[in-house]
């Protein structure tokens, strides 16, 4: 497997969220706060031990405590797993290994 020679400036973190309360108490005004954030890729409902599943690309480590915090003012917010990419494989129908 041969990586293509590319330099990525930014950081690809997923946060997995569990919730204590059902999605749809959620404040919707929280919500599309999240959506209007720029560095928020993707947001998910999912099943299994989480319930949201949210893509961020940063390009400063110092700004996963920041986005942690913004994660948190949604409410209703149990805990947060957080990971980072270590590399990446395929994105948005692009390979970046041969």
């Amino acid at each position: 497997m041969k990586k293509k020679n590319l330099k990525h400036k930014e950081i690809t973190v997923f946060f997995l969220i569990r919730l204590d309360i059902p999605l749809e108490y959620i404040k919707s005004e929280n919500l599309k706060m999240l959506m209007k954030n720029p560095e928020i890729i993707d947001i998910y409902e999912i099943t299994g031990g989480y319930d949201l599943l949210i893509k961020v690309k940063l390009h400063d480590i110092d700004r996963i405590s920041e986005m942690l915090k913004l994660i948190k003012i949604i409410g209703g917010v149990k805990n947060v797993t957080t990971i980072l990419s270590s590399m990446i494989i395929k994105e948005n129908g692009k390979a970046y290994i041969d």
